[in-house]
């Protein structure tokens, strides 16, 4: 990108406008030296009995055992434990990742 500001098409989804408001967002913050680092994972929550919930890492290569756990750094939330991260550097590799996921789901 060139830093003009750049307009959605009408046909553009909510993940690539939000993926660009994003990064255009990062990139005015940077210009006074804020630092940012975009990760993304992508989650799927079901139950098949109704009650039980079921975790799906829909970024990983290899199923693995994730759990929701209280946040050792922040007692009032929880992470996810085991979740994959993705290091994203543009809105185009988010909407990749995000893609890879939907094919996964």
């Amino acid at each position: 990108e060139d830093g003009a500001p750049q307009h959605d098409s009408p046909s553009s989804g909510l993940v690539q406008r939000t993926a660009r408001r994003i990064f255009e967002y990062i990139r005015d913050r940077s210009l006074r030296g804020d630092i940012f680092a975009v990760e993304a994972s992508f989650l799927q929550v079901y139950t098949t009995d109704g009650s039980d919930e079921l975790l799906v890492d829909l970024l990983a290569k290899e199923s693995t055992r994730l759990e929701v756990v209280p946040d050792a750094s922040n007692p009032n939330t929880f992470v996810c434990e085991g979740l994959h991260r993705a290091h994203i550097r543009s809105p185009d590799e988010l909407c990749e990742v995000f893609a890879a996921g939907q094919q996964r789901s």
